[in-house]
């Protein structure tokens, strides 16, 4: 009877340590996250903040003793995004994984985050849990302009008489695009895949021209295709300093040759 008192205290010890041990992982964890994270618990409708980590307050310019107890949604959410907040809170009551893009208020004004909610334990209802806020502004500026800046050289390329191309490191093509390509008997995008050292074997001249460029050189050239005079740019792709490939484009100058 003694020994298993003895070997049950020894074991409940031991249990009480690893909670500590993994409450001290967690503690260290939630303090040093870069993302902003939030314990929150439902209180009817809405998600009362608890517990919030250094990111949060530098991020959403609360204080411990200024967010702790108050609404989340009154302290992140601006006003044009509150129904689909609400959306959102919901969600999270019947025990869905959140995770969306969503705009709240900063102390930077309006940002984007990837908003993830973790229940305390899986499959149960969100009463309470964590929400985590990854800030993704930058990278969705980043991408908001590169398809305005696609859309723009789209439209460029429909409407100007210029061939647009890039070819990898071994020289094959990875663009073709533009007007032009219809005049020397290509469609857009026909000749990616393709090797230019082999759809120009016989323009030995193109092919120096591509060469030279490979070699780091940027290179300005007149040639002549099918009957047609192109002024012809390539500029070097760089990447740690080396040449990972070649963009440039030709631009169709038939008619100002007289």
């Amino acid at each position: 009877m003694l020994a298993n008192s003895i070997e049950n205290a020894v074991t409940k010890h031991r249990a009480v340590a690893a909670l500590e041990t993994e409450r001290d992982r967690f503690s260290v964890l939630f303090e040093n996250a870069p993302d902003a994270i939030a314990f929150y618990e439902f209180d009817g409708e809405e998600p009362i903040i608890r517990m919030v980590n250094p990111a949060f307050r530098e991020t959403f310019g609360y204080d411990p003793g200024e967010a702790v107890e108050e609404s989340l949604d009154e302290i992140v959410v601006p006003p044009a995004y509150e129904d689909e907040a609400r959306s959102i809170n919901r969600q999270v009551r019947s025990g869905d994984r959140v995770d969306t893009e969503v705009t709240r208020q900063t102390t930077d004004g309006l940002r984007k985050f990837r908003l993830r909610s973790v229940p305390i334990q899986p499959g149960e209802h969100g009463e309470r849990g964590y929400v985590i806020y990854n800030d993704i502004t930058e990278q969705t500026e980043r991408e908001r302009n590169l398809v305005e800046l696609e859309t723009a050289l789209g439209t460029l390329l429909a409407n100007v008489p210029v061939v647009f191309y890039a070819f990898d490191a071994d020289g094959v093509f990875t663009r073709s695009q533009g007007q032009a390509l219809e005049r020397i008997g290509f469609e857009p995008g026909e000749a990616v895949g393709e090797s230019v050292f082999d759809l120009y074997e016989h323009r030995p001249e193109i092919i120096e021209h591509c060469e030279r460029a490979l070699d780091g050189e940027r290179v300005n050239a007149t040639v002549e295709i099918d009957g047609r005079t192109f002024e012809a740019w390539y500029q070097p792709l760089r990447e740690d300093g080396e040449v990972v490939g070649v963009v440039g484009h030709k631009y169709d100058v038939t008619e100002y040759r007289g």
